[in-house]
Formats: structure tokens, C-alpha cells, sequence
């Protein structure tokens, strides 16, 4: 949900217009976005995604070639967009790649 939610919302809109509550579980979106922000947060003082596409170039011996990085801009969490763009392009995976990356860099 985390990577959805970081690679879907923009800036300026709501978390729950990208996923569905029917049941009224979150009375609002700060219990979603408060780990979002302290990942963010992380990855912004550690630069994560230069850290992961740094182990990249020392496996393949050239850098990734990152492109939706260009998006980041526009999106909430954009550091953490970048991160997950990177983990998409290191590990061939559209989901499941923060808990790769942990595996590496130890968020």
C-alpha cells in the first residue's frame, strides 16, 4: 500500500482518493501518511536512491537509466518515488521493492 500510495498521489491531493475505506478503518490519512513522511524523511537525509543506483553501477558497470525521476516533482512523497523507480529498474519489479531495498540499504 505504502508504494502505491507513494508512486499515485500528487501533490495537494488526498490519500483516499486513490484508495478505497468502505469501512471507515482511518478517520483520516495521517495514520498512512505519518511512516510515508518518516521514510521520506530518511531517504532524503541518506539519499537512498543514489545509494541503490551506486550499487547498481558497481555490479553492471553503467548507471541506471531512471527516467520517471523527471515525475518526481509532481508527486507527495518524491523521494521516495525516486527510490521506488530506481528499486523497479535495479530489481526488474513493479511491486514488492521497498523490502528489497531494505535487504541492501537497511531502511
Amino acid at each position: 500500500m505504502f508504494e502505491y500510495i507513494s508512486c499515485n498521489v500528487r501533490k495537494g491531493e488526498n490519500v483516499f482518493e486513490h484508495i478505497d475505506d468502505p469501512e471507515g478503518l482511518f478517520d483520516c490519512e495521517d495514520r498512512i501518511t505519518k511512516p510515508l513522511r518518516r521514510i521520506e524523511k530518511e531517504c532524503m537525509k541518506f539519499n537512498y536512491p543514489a545509494l541503490l543506483n551506486s550499487r547498481y553501477t558497481d555490479i553492471y558497470n553503467r548507471p541506471l537509466p531512471v527516467t520517471e525521476n523527471v515525475y518526481a516533482s509532481t508527486r507527495r512523497f518524491s523521494v521516495l518515488f525516486a527510490l521506488l523507480c530506481t528499486a523497479r529498474h535495479f530489481f526488474g519489479k513493479q511491486q514488492g521493492v521497498i523490502s528489497l531495498v531494505n535487504k541492501i540499504i537497511f531502511l
